[in-house]
């Protein structure tokens, strides 16, 4: 492991664990898990702004967790292969609809919306 990388598995760990929250994610093949990690979860209630209008931007996708390239192994692959994955975090459910790699590829951000039996 490069000098680079530990410092920054060591920087990210210690974000997760003082602004992280709980996040369980059990894969729909339910051959594995639930996995249960720490991710940084974000929930923007502020809606965007279109230009100078009173119109504002319709985002289902508002809902996001980021977490490190070893945690919650095989999500994006599951999600990228259109099955449906759900993770649940601060008492609510996500559908994963998206997840991207940063550029490195060593932590994830899995976007979602409400889920909804």
């Amino acid at each position: 492991m490069a000098l680079f990388d530990g410092l920054q598995a060591a920087v990210f760990g210690a974000t997760e664990t003082v602004f992280g929250d709980d996040a369980v994610w059990m894969p729909s093949n339910g051959e594995t898990g639930p996995f249960t990690e720490k991710v940084l979860y974000k929930n923007p209630n502020n809606p965007l702004k279109i230009g100078d209008t009173d119109k504002y931007e319709y985002r289902p996708y508002d809902y996001s967790i980021e977490f490190y390239e070893n945690q919650f192994p095989g999500l994006k692959e599951s999600v990228d292969e259109s099955n449906i994955e759900t993770i649940a975090v601060k008492g609510i459910t996500l559908a994963i609809r998206v997840v991207y790699s940063s550029k490195d590829g060593k932590t994830l951000t899995a976007y979602g919306e409400l889920y909804h039996d």
